[in-house]
C-alpha cells in the first residue's frame, strides 16, 4: 500500500472495513499497517478504539500484514481467516512458510493452536 495517505484519509478508508473484517482483512491490515507507521502507539490504540477495534485485533492484522509483506515479501493468503493467520505470524519463516501455511488451510484454528502448544509446527 504505502501512498502515503493522511492519517484522515487512512481511517475514512478503514472505517467502512472493519464492519467487513472477515472479508476485507487484508485490506484493512495494509491500512492499519499504514496508520501504525504514522502515530505513536498510544495514538494508534485511541484511533483504533475509534474505528470500532479492539487493539489485540488492530495488532493482530498490522502483525500479519508486516510478516507478508515485510519480512517474507509474498502474498498474504487471504484464503486463511486472520485469526488462524496471526497464531503462526512469529514462527513464519522462508524455511517453513509452505508447510505451515499449508497446515492452517488443512486446520481450523483451534487445532494450529493445539498443533503449537505441542510443538509440532515448530519443528
Amino acid at each position: 500500500m504505502s501512498k502515503n495517505y493522511s492519517v484522515p484519509e487512512i481511517l475514512s478508508q478503514a472505517a467502512p472495513l472493519v464492519k467487513k473484517t472477515e472479508t476485507r482483512w487484508p485490506e484493512l491490515g495494509a491500512l492499519l499497517w499504514e496508520l501504525h507507521q504514522k502515530v505513536t502507539p498510544g495514538e494508534f490504540q485511541r484511533l483504533a478504539k475509534e474505528l470500532g477495534m479492539g487493539q489485540r485485533m488492530a495488532y493482530y492484522l498490522v502483525s500479519i500484514h508486516e510478516c507478508f509483506t515485510r519480512r517474507l515479501k509474498r502474498p498474504i493468503p487471504e484464503d486463511i481467516p486472520w485469526r488462524t493467520l496471526c497464531e503462526v505470524t512469529d514462527i513464519l519463516t522462508w524455511d517453513n512458510a509452505e508447510r505451515l501455511l499449508a497446515f492452517c488451510r488443512a486446520h481450523s484454528r483451534e487445532q494450529v493452536l493445539a498443533a503449537l502448544k505441542t510443538k509440532t509446527l515448530r519443528k
